[in-house]
């Protein structure tokens, strides 16, 4: 590492005072002196820094000084006459000077009505969400709400609603993403025209389209993103710089690196070398980040919670149906999806080889939304083109978004071991935060179809055991998170049974196969009583089951309890006799 230092009379005080560029490595003995160190990760930004000031030095351009080199500047004598007004208006030369008046219209009496709101303000906040980003989101909106309210049709006139965040909306996730993988394939320092490129992959969209996408929206996540990072963390522009390497790190290797310094696609690439499988989980990630937002800010009634899309408005789960849809089709290597709102097989126009089928439940608990409880979404990733006749075993990744207090995507692949946890960020970036190996023993339980115990009297024998051994109960009526603390606590289990009058109702394909994946990959297990769920063949899409997932022992509880015996307590005899 090289450490550079700057001499002279007017030692850092600007350009036009330095003298002199030393150079000394670490090796060599340290002179005190006044100021400040300048360092530089390398000793060759150190020479082209040294480099780009002599041209500064040699080529800036001088400014004279004194009466012959200022303008002439007339005396004010007030403002013009209407004849010399006119006379401005009617000549081609000046007219396009004056411009032309568009706020406030003539006659309008400003008015400042200053709302006084968010932290650090002198009155607290009393919004839902005082003090971080939604707080400011919330205020914005409202704010743009009272303003179309009161200049009314001009709002759209003077085109107001094609400002801020909502530009979003009128770009599918599919387009967002190409225009950020074409940003980075035409970046500014090689004179070429990104407008013209752009143009050409956006058919469907004009100029201006294009232009207030980059400036509202691309351009503001790119800068709220880059405010949160450290200057060395700041990507550059320029590819060669981005390659520069300290010393301390010449092998290569980052070994202070932290898990929760990983984010989802650099995770990813080191979990599977499966470079079309990795595609579909970002773009999915991408979903499921939308998603979160539309459950967020929808508008609940008396019947249903719903959100815009585009022009529509729609229910939030059809919302996320369609989001999701839109997500597989766009990653191009999904050949058949189809979800618990559309059970049939839609053709998303990928390849049979290499390419993947996905089945999801797009906003399980969809129903309690409006109690603003915690929903989620549950997905599964098989191989090709068949989604009937494969069992949950032949996963090769399955999913969960989870839209609480925190938004979390917990992901499990095939030749990955562990269940991963990652959390979305303020700057819509998925940070890894936890890994999952073991589910341990401990009296949390979650009893689903309690109904069930009216006319099941081992069902009812379970919860009972549970109840008169103290166990914890954690159940909220979604499955998502009643499941996901089983992989976040490392303990605990989820029960869902039948009887002959509450009949089963999760379904295999879409919540119980995907599910059962993530936490026998946590190390828990899964049953239906008699197998774990990913032995069971999925014979048609809407197949349903009932179903336990918790540990070992309290599996084996489970089915010695509703069925006499177990097959794990088997293998365990079984084990310990060999």
């Amino acid at each position: 590492m090289c450490i550079l230092h700057v001499t002279g009379k007017n030692n850092l005080q600007g350009i036009a005072g330095i003298k002199e560029w030393k150079y000394r490595t670490k090796n060599q003995s340290e002179r005190p002196r006044k100021g400040p160190t300048p360092t530089r990760k390398s000793e060759r930004l150190a020479r082209r820094m040294v480099l780009m000031t002599s041209v500064l030095l040699t080529q800036r351009k001088k400014i004279g000084v004194g009466e012959q080199f200022q303008a002439e500047i007339p005396d004010w004598t007030g403002p013009p006459s209407d004849a010399e007004l006119s006379w401005y208006r009617n000549d081609p030369n000046t007219s396009k000077m004056l411009g032309s008046r568009t706020w406030p219209p003539e006659g309008y009496v400003v008015q400042t009505n200053i709302v006084v709101a968010g932290q650090g303000r002198p009155e607290s906040c009393n919004c839902p969400y005082p003090g971080n980003f939604y707080c400011r989101l919330h205020h914005i909106n409202t704010a743009r709400d009272r303003l179309r309210s009161e200049i009314g049709q001009v709002f759209k006139e003077w085109k107001f609603d094609l400002m801020g965040e909502q530009v979003s909306e009128m770009w599918s996730i599919e387009e967002q993403l190409k225009f950020a993988a074409l940003e980075q394939l035409v970046p500014v320092f090689e004179n070429k025209s990104f407008w013209a490129v752009a143009a050409k992959h956006f058919a469907s969209k004009t100029r201006v389209d294009l232009v207030q996408y980059y400036l509202n929206v691309f351009l503001m996540r790119r800068v709220s993103n880059q405010c949160r990072l450290s200057l060395l963390e700041i990507d550059s522009d320029e590819d060669e710089a981005e390659e520069e390497e300290d010393e301390d790190q010449s092998d290569g290797s980052n070994s202070s690196q932290r898990p929760q310094d990983v984010q989802e696609e650099e995770f990813l690439t080191k979990a599977t070398p499966d470079k079309n499988l990795i595609r579909l989980l970002i773009c999915m990630g991408e979903a499921m980040r939308t998603i979160a937002f539309k459950v967020r800010t929808a508008s609940c009634g008396g019947t249903a919670c719903v959100n815009s899309f585009g022009d529509e408005q729609l229910a939030v789960d059809m919302l996320a149906d369609k989001l999701l849809f839109e997500a597989l089709e766009y990653s191009h290597v999904c050949k058949y999806a189809c979800s618990e709102e559309v059970p049939e097989l839609q053709d998303m126009g990928g390849p049979v080889e290499g390419g993947f089928s996905v089945a999801f439940d797009p906003l399980d608990g969809s129903s309690i939304v409006d109690t603003n409880f915690t929903v989620g979404t549950i997905f599964g990733v098989w191989p090709g083109d068949k989604l009937t006749g494969v069992t949950g075993g032949d996963q090769v990744a399955a999913a969960m978004g989870i839209y609480g207090p925190r938004t979390t995507f917990v992901v499990a692949l095939k030749d990955c071991p562990g269940t991963h946890e990652f959390l979305l960020l303020d700057e819509g970036k998925w940070q890894h935060v936890k890994d999952t190996t073991t589910i341990g023993e401990g009296k949390m339980f979650s009893p689903g179809n309690l109904r069930a115990t009216f006319d099941n009297p081992d069902y009812d024998k379970l919860v009972n055991y549970y109840v008169k051994e103290k166990y914890t109960l954690r159940y909220t009526g979604g499955m998502v998170p009643d499941v996901n603390q089983i992989i976040v606590k490392e303990k605990g289990i989820f029960t869902n049974v039948t009887s002959p009058t509450a009949k089963a109702k999760l379904r295999l394909l879409f919540e119980v196969a995907p599910l059962g994946f993530l936490i026998e990959k946590a190390g828990g297990h899964s049953s239906d009583g008699k197998q774990s769920v990913l032995d069971k063949v999925i014979s048609q899409l809407d197949e349903r089951t009932q179903v336990a997932y918790g540990s070992k022992n309290e599996i084996i509880r489970f089915e010695e309890t509703l069925y006499g015996s177990s097959r794990l307590a088997a293998s365990a005899t079984v084990g310990a006799t060999a």
